[in-house]
């Protein structure tokens, strides 16, 4: 969900962006500084974003651009909702930087009321609703666990095979 702050001319104001439609302005980069690249990979748009705002920078869309762009390997329905459903390695990262990016301050509170209200729900139907319930159990406890002792960087270097 996507909340408009501003609209102006051909841009729109948004709270954060992925990665596969952003374009930043390299003098951004000297204020805001790189990607959190201990994310590894859910999250790190968004947390840029969200860092760049609490700078007073603005993050804006092009509103004539059109990007598409499909977020997950599949989709699933559970009681007349649809939800996307990734590969298992990747709900790792996702519920670990969930725990992760809610202590920080600049990121928006709707968002982390948002994700931790769902991150039970979505471990429910990842467990017991989809294929590869054990691993994708494993991943979720694993990022869980990870992300309340505050690791971050690949999942390898926790968790070697």
């Amino acid at each position: 969900m996507q909340r408009e702050v501003f609209d102006y001319e051909q841009l729109v104001g948004v709270t954060q962006i992925i990665a596969s439609g952003m374009m930043i302005d390299l003098s951004a980069i000297d204020e805001v500084g790189l990607k959190d690249e201990s994310l590894f990979i859910d999250g790190v748009d968004h947390e840029w974003c969200w860092r760049a705002r609490s700078m007073g920078l603005s993050i804006a869309r092009a509103k004539q651009v059109e990007m598409i762009h499909r977020l997950g390997d599949s989709r699933s329905k559970f009681i007349g909702v649809t939800y996307k459903v990734g590969a298992p390695i990747r709900l790792y990262y996702q519920f670990r930087n969930i725990l992760l990016l809610s202590r920080r301050p600049y990121v928006p509170t709707y968002w982390k009321a948002r994700c931790l209200f769902f991150m039970p729900i979505r471990f429910f139907l990842n467990s017991v609703m989809q294929t590869n319930k054990r691993k994708r159990f494993t991943y979720m406890v694993r990022g869980i666990w990870d992300g309340l002792l505050g690791r971050t960087g690949a999942y390898n270097k926790h968790w070697p095979h």
